[in-house]
């Protein structure tokens, strides 16, 4: 649904040369089956040149994406990751089978 950089408040800053980018995301589960979501093992993000980002709980989120998603459901949340300043080309990567093959990959831009 869209990226935002989130800067922080008072108390919590993303860390030295770092930024917060947050990702609003929506999904549904097509097959016949509940499945468990885990934006820790399922979700990650790239930048062009192949470096891998971690997500941060450092940003206040707009629900999340995690839990059992019944058959024919949606789930609408926000993921965050620590992301270098400098970065560029960002896409997110989500790999349903954490063990296996098949990413989604959505291309953010800069």
């Amino acid at each position: 649904h869209g990226v935002r950089e989130d800067t922080g408040n008072q108390f919590l800053r993303p860390p030295q040369g770092k930024r917060w980018i947050v990702v609003d995301a929506t999904i549904e589960n097509l097959s016949d089956k509940p499945t468990a979501i885990s934006s820790l093992l399922m979700f990650k993000m790239a930048d062009a040149h192949g470096r891998r980002y971690n997500i941060t709980l450092g940003p206040a989120l707009r629900g999340q994406l995690d839990g059992e998603l019944a058959p024919g459901s949606k789930m609408r949340g926000e993921i965050a990751f620590d992301v270098s300043k400098d970065a560029k080309g960002l896409e997110l990567i989500f790999d349903p089978k954490v063990f296996g093959f098949g990413q989604a990959i959505v291309v953010l831009g800069d």
